[in-house]
């Protein structure tokens, strides 16, 4: 074959031919080595048997150099996949450190970015939205959520300034941990700053605001600034510098910048009725273009009086007392169409009244009419004047406000006890802890009246604190004595999404060893239920018994239900105080009953009043019975004196229970 036959011919010679020249050409190579002519003495080497050294170089080289090629490739790729995945990983964990809604921290990611850095002074502002969850239910989530993100904007501007780290603590409560600074009142004016918003005016912000002396002494510091944060809402509520101060501003041109003037006028609070309808239509800009275009058809009707917006549907126009009936009147002809860019839009319009009293400002009188107005709305009335005495009312749950947080500061209030017992052996199974307020000046007031109060105050945390560390010191008391049936405290709803909250109500129970437990309701798991579920997930870790509490009482979710970490569920007492008079009564507990324990869960019957009753429940399978048939709600003696004198066999009602078997089963 001739040497320069095509690459094929060579390819397909004989493998051993083919290793017998390559080791033939390397060995002349290698006895030629360091001589003159080494390349030409190889060459005539390969040329003898057969080879030219290009051939050969095509025949070795193009594979190496394909396969260097392709592992080089294959080593980038793979380079890429890892720095994809070490991405992708840094993302997934950025993510679980950050709020959703704002981007900002949240309080897992406020820990870490914390943990980070170097001890020292640290500066803690804790700030929160005035009345939001009011906001919330009257301008819709979506208006709220624009809210929020507003007030993260600021603390982003604010860490840009001033360094620092700012977080969503949850719900509308944010908190900025800065570096100490010269005057750290800069810092709090710009962040209690009101927000604006164009279609709804302008919302406060309560801040407070302690200093740390460590990294590690932050929690308690968060700790006294929410509590200082909650300190200035009150005082703002005390003195009615709420959403309405933007309303005074506007009034104080005259007429109203007299005094005596603003005492001879009346406000009329003027509700824009197709605000809501416009705003989910068309958007925020229309129905804030609806308000603009009906103030400025009052204004030119009426233009000797002032005209201003109150809040982002409503309002006010300052009228002559004796002319507010004749001037409401000639209002309702201004209802109409509007036309907003090419749309035309119907509204209508709602009044609320109110004139001055004694010695009361302007400020009041605003208050008043928008009073009214919520009237008319709630009434589906076109007007309504200003009831008084339900002002005094909604002054009074200020009032309680402010001395709910005496008491707690004060410890004057009281913890009360009432058992549960077996339904099957009568014997006490557990105490729920209910806390009581015997009031100096009003006597003993029901959790019924302040319950909601600290709710909306936020005193809830205080009050809630309070019951934990009254408990724990009672359980001590009753290990002593070996009556070992555990304590349950009740925790509010907006409680369960607080993991700081979380966190020390762990610490403080693990001591226990599962003998206090909780009782939440469901509705506690509504607003961020993926916290609320992770949150119980922990206490449940912990040891600590969950029961579910008030089951029925609102909008019960099966979904929740299953995922709630619970071992007992208790049904709401309205289901079970006309159990023995109702058809429809005993079917839908028995069918609750039916449901928790294919859960798992125990059962327990509250507001059990009567001895009928608690037999009907003992037929049904309810596991336990709580209620002034076993003992009403006493005190840690008396409970010590109940438990002493107990006896199980004066609540059995056999035979009662046999005779409503089959009514239960109708």
């Amino acid at each position: 074959m001739p040497p320069h036959a095509s690459l094929v011919s060579h390819v397909q010679r004989d493998r051993a031919a083919l290793v017998v020249g390559v080791v033939a050409a390397a060995f002349a190579t290698v006895q030629t080595a360091g001589q003159a002519g080494v390349i030409e003495r190889w060459r005539q080497a390969l040329a003898s048997g057969g080879w030219h050294l290009d051939e050969l170089l095509l025949l070795f080289l193009v594979p190496l150099l394909a396969l260097l090629t392709i592992s080089g490739r294959a080593v980038g790729q793979l380079r890429r996949d890892i720095a994809g995945r070490d991405r992708e990983s840094a993302r997934t964990r950025d993510l679980a450190l950050r709020d959703p809604l704002t981007g900002l921290f949240n309080r897992r990611g406020l820990d870490d970015a914390l943990a980070t850095q170097c001890s020292g002074n640290r500066l803690v502002f804790v700030a929160d939205l005035d009345t939001f969850k009011a906001f919330n239910d009257t301008h819709g989530h979506a208006v709220g959520d624009v809210l929020l993100q507003r007030l993260a904007d600021r603390l982003r501007s604010m860490q840009t300034a001033f360094g620092g780290v700012a977080a969503r603590l949850g719900g509308d409560e944010f908190v900025f941990v800065a570096p100490p600074i010269p005057d750290e009142q800069v810092i709090r004016e710009r962040l209690s700053a009101p927000l604006f918003l164009e279609c709804i005016g302008a919302v406060d912000v309560s801040v407070g605001a302690a200093r740390c002396d460590d990294i590690d002494s932050v929690e308690q510091a968060l700790e006294s600034a929410d509590l200082a944060m909650y300190k200035a809402k009150r005082d703002r509520a005390l003195t009615r510098a709420s959403l309405d101060h933007p309303a005074e501003r506007a009034f104080e041109r005259d007429p109203a910048h007299d005094p005596l003037v603003a005492a001879t006028y009346a406000v009329v609070a003027i509700g824009v009725e197709q605000f809501r309808s416009v705003k989910h239509a068309l958007g925020y800009g229309h129905a804030g273009k609806l308000a603009r275009a009906m103030r400025e058809r009052v204004q030119a009707h009426f233009p000797n009086l002032a005209v201003e917006r109150l809040s982002s549907d409503v309002l006010g126009v300052l009228v002559p007392v004796e002319a507010v009936e004749e001037t409401i009147a000639a209002l309702q002809m201004l209802s109409g169409s509007y036309l907003l860019e090419g749309v035309a839009v119907e509204s209508g319009m709602a009044f609320g009244h109110a004139v001055p009293r004694g010695d009361a400002g302007l400020r009041d009188t605003v208050e008043q009419a928008q009073f009214a107005l919520d009237e008319a709305r709630r009434l589906g009335r076109v007007s309504v004047n200003f009831d008084y005495n339900a002002q005094l009312r909604q002054r009074d749950n200020v009032e309680l406000m402010n001395d709910l947080q005496n008491a707690i500061t004060m410890n004057a209030l009281q913890l009360y006890y009432q058992p549960k017992v077996d339904a099957r052996t009568n014997l006490i199974d557990s105490f729920e802890a209910l806390v009581r307020w015997p009031c100096v000046k009003r006597g003993m007031i029901s959790p019924a009246d302040f319950i909601p109060v600290a709710e909306e105050s936020g005193d809830i945390r205080a009050l809630t604190l309070w019951v934990l560390e009254r408990a724990c010191a009672d359980r001590v008391i009753l290990d002593k004595l070996k009556i070992m049936q555990p304590l349950y405290i009740n925790i509010s709803a907006r409680l369960v999404s607080d993991d700081a909250f979380t966190k020390r109500l762990i610490a403080a129970l693990l001591s226990t060893n599962g003998r206090i437990g909780i009782e939440v309701t469901e509705t506690a798991v509504l607003e961020n239920p993926a916290c609320a579920l992770d949150n119980l997930s922990l206490i449940a870790t912990a040891g600590v018994p969950i029961a579910i509490d008030d089951y029925g009482a609102g909008l019960s979710s099966l979904t929740y239900l299953k995922q709630m970490p619970a071992n007992e569920l208790k049904i709401d007492m309205s289901f079970i105080r006309d159990l023995a008079d109702s058809h429809r009564g005993p079917l839908i507990v028995r069918s609750t009953i039916d449901l928790a324990h294919s859960l798992g869960l125990r059962v327990t019957a509250e507001g059990v009043d009567k001895p009928e009753i608690m037999a009907l429940l003992k037929v049904m399978g309810c596991d336990i019975i709580q209620g002034h048939q076993i003992a009403r709600p006493m005190t840690l003696e008396a409970l010590l004196g109940f438990v002493d004198t107990y006896v199980p066999e004066d609540l059995a009602a056999a035979p009662m229970a046999a005779r409503l078997l089959g009514y239960a089963e109708s």
